[in-house]
């Protein structure tokens, strides 16, 4: 049978074959545009997951000369006795390169607090040559955003440039490229955006 006329026959069936490959080819391409006309981020994103615990959490603040500050703080009205069970629980510092995926991963024990103590200041010289800015948006335009939780459809995600998640949706953005912050599997809490590297001390 001459080819012209298997096509003229089946043209319905070879176009519902054809048109969703095609479709689906223009989305691969449409979602990788944005990697190739949007410069990659030159800074690292400095971010924290504070553990769920009800008798404190970590507070983090970037001073105005750039470097981190950490304090525990456990409202006195949740502590029953002066030494909390703390145990295993810890925080973690995460310090996420996007331009090549690399994710740095720090542990911060909590603390024991005395009786009388409802804070306490925590010393971290590991980012002691690390110099910080505390602002949400980078000195080159990226900046960081919090999307809560993602109920997106697939053409959703695909068109906006993101994988599905079942939980909350840490990005940081720029234009249209949209890169999110890598969550630890064997860790849950809150995620604390801390600010960017700007600078690293020789």
């Amino acid at each position: 049978m001459p080819l012209m006329r298997i096509l003229k026959e089946n043209h319905v069936l070879i176009a519902g074959i054809l048109l969703p490959l095609l479709l689906v080819g223009l989305l691969t391409l449409a979602k990788s545009f944005p990697f190739h006309v949007v410069p990659d981020p030159t800074f690292r994103a400095v971010y924290a997951v504070n553990p769920y615990i009800a008798y404190g959490n970590f507070v983090y603040k970037v001073t105005d000369e750039g470097k981190l500050g950490i304090t525990f703080v456990s409202p006195k009205a949740n502590r029953q006795t002066g030494n909390i069970p703390t145990g295993n629980v810890k925080g973690r510092i995460y310090v996420f390169t996007p331009a090549t995926g690399a994710l740095e991963d720090t542990s911060l024990p909590v603390p024991t607090l005395k009786e009388d103590e409802e804070k306490l200041s925590i010393p971290f010289e590991k980012f002691s040559s690390l110099k910080l800015s505390g602002q949400v948006t980078a000195p080159d335009g990226y900046r960081y955003e919090d999307r809560g939780y993602s109920h997106s459809s697939f053409l959703t995600d695909v068109l906006s440039f993101h994988s599905r998640s079942h939980g909350p949706l840490q990005i940081v953005v720029k234009d249209s490229r949209v890169i999110p912050l890598p969550k630890p599997t064997d860790f849950y809490g809150e995620t604390v955006f801390i600010g960017w590297v700007v600078e690293e001390i020789k």
